[in-house]
């Protein structure tokens, strides 16, 4: 979520937010404007994407999108033209996404540390409704 000081609105084609995320940094697109003042942005965690506090990459990580002339944040005033300043708080700042949320990232492959099965005669699950298999080490109710 990045909150603007003034009303924006966003153009046809979505901005996006440059994140840190290790060795890679990925980009979070735009989902929605919940508010005038407020964008509210997607991002999928990915394989090898780590921190121990999600930030964005720097103060112009937020970025238009490629389809000019429809890649605009404008702000809402008396003069609509007015393209809406784009630069973001510094990193670890009051106003910046470190500062306000402290999200870790760890996405390591999950393992399967042990797999246990009761099973009562004609293979069916012994307990409440549950099966477990071995051959993908599953769980499904």
């Amino acid at each position: 979520m990045v909150a603007a000081a003034v009303a924006v609105t966003v153009g046809v084609d979505s901005p996006m937010l440059l994140l840190e995320t290790g060795s890679i940094d990925r980009g979070a697109v735009y989902h929605s404007q919940p508010a005038p003042h407020i964008l509210q942005f997607r991002y999928t965690v990915q394989v090898q994407d780590v921190t121990s506090d999600l930030q964005y990459a720097h103060a112009a990580a937020l970025t238009l999108g490629v389809v000019a002339p429809f890649a605009t944040i404008k702000r809402q005033s008396s003069t609509p033209t007015t393209d809406a300043v784009l630069t973001l708080a510094a990193n670890g700042v009051f106003g910046g996404l470190m500062f306000n949320k402290a999200l870790v990232i760890e996405s390591a492959p999950a393992k399967v540390v042990a797999v246990t099965a009761e099973v009562a005669a004609m293979g069916r699950a012994a307990g409440p409704g549950k099966a477990h298999t071995r051959r993908s080490g599953e769980c499904s109710q």
